[in-house]
């Protein structure tokens, strides 16, 4: 064993011996409801699925799904959208399929979606399309310190 390394692992055991056992906590730390108040957090949640499918002779599908968080000390923001794009051809057993899905946690959640599917008896085509915004504000506003914070609106919380 070399000097370098002797060195390091006396530092190591001198290191672990201090840091006592009964140092610790026994039992992990249960915070009262007033306490769980003080320290909630806001949090906002999207999800955003597209599925594009064909079946034809030729059959191509384009699927994209894009989210994004907003966040400041009073509230935090998800905004998410999809786009699914199919187009199938030149067969009688030509078939598209295309759906959107958007879900959103918060405490103000819109959100829409829409598919349309077209055949003319050569082409097929499907488009579906989809978005989600979620806010959530912080809570609870007696942790902030007086006269900081969000304006108040009139009957809110």
């Amino acid at each position: 064993m070399t000097k370098v390394s002797l060195v390091t692992f006396m530092l190591g055991a001198a290191t672990l011996s201090a840091a006592t056992p009964a140092a610790a906590k026994a039992e992990p730390q249960v915070l009262t409801v007033a306490e769980m108040d003080t320290i909630t957090a806001a949090g906002a949640l999207v999800d955003v699925t597209t599925l594009a499918a064909g079946l034809g002779n030729y059959a191509t599908a384009v699927t994209d799904a894009q989210t994004i968080v907003i966040g400041s000390p009073w509230m935090s923001a998800a905004i998410g959208w999809g786009v699914g794009e199919v187009v199938a051809c030149c067969g009688p057993l030509s078939a598209v399929q295309v759906r959107t899905s958007v879900r959103g946690e918060g405490d103000l959640v819109r959100r829409r979606a829409v598919q349309l599917e077209r055949d003319n008896g050569v082409l097929e085509v499907g488009l579906a399309t989809g978005w989600v915004v979620a806010i959530s504000r912080m809570r609870p506003t007696a942790a902030r310190p007086s006269g900081t914070g969000p304006p108040r609106v009139p009957g809110g919380t």
